[in-house]
């Protein structure tokens, strides 16, 4: 395929993608407060662990952080299963709008045009074809929007403890 098509398609996905924009924009709001809770968890394992190691704290001293640990882990498992959830809605739906839009221009087509290709072509098209669309809307799409946001988190998250390595990670992003 040359590049100027593989432009036109990928325009394409990206203007379907529309269709559910709210759903995706709920997958990644959801994303981001994975990427925020990963940075929590790291933090409170960070703390434990100085004051484990350094400070020779106790560990019965430290239930209260273990207990938020914890509960950052479930609230996170639960976060990136609704953002799952959500994300299979939102490629659902935009299948569902796309294979209507389908169905609807080989009617208009009428069957003379469509006696052009083989029955299973056609079937292949309205079934197969549509549903490896899904994975595209449903994770691809939030992802690459957090493929910018959450290193940006860690620097940011980084940067009052140490501004060199927050400077590095972020040259190297």
């Amino acid at each position: 395929m040359n590049k100027t098509r593989q432009k036109e398609l990928t325009r394409w996905l990206k203007q379907q993608s529309v269709i559910s924009q709210r759903w995706l924009n709920i997958s990644r709001l959801l994303g981001f407060m994975s990427g925020v809770l990963i940075v929590a968890q790291a933090w409170i394992m960070a703390r434990i662990l100085q004051h484990m190691i350094m400070e020779n704290i106790p560990r019965e001293a430290l239930l209260l952080p273990f207990i938020l640990l914890i509960l950052v882990f479930v609230l996170r498992a639960w976060v990136v299963w609704l953002r799952e959830r959500v994300g299979f809605h939102a490629g659902q739906h935009i299948r569902f709008e796309i294979r209507r839009q389908v169905l609807d221009r080989l009617q208009q087509a009428g069957p003379a045009w469509i006696q052009g290709k083989p029955a299973g072509s056609w079937a292949t098209l309205v079934l197969e074809q549509i549903d490896d669309m899904h994975d595209y809307y449903a994770r691809y799409l939030p992802q690459m929007a957090l493929a910018v946001c959450v290193p940006l988190l860690i620097v940011a998250a980084i940067f009052p403890s140490n501004w060199a390595a927050a400077l590095i990670l972020l040259g190297t992003a």
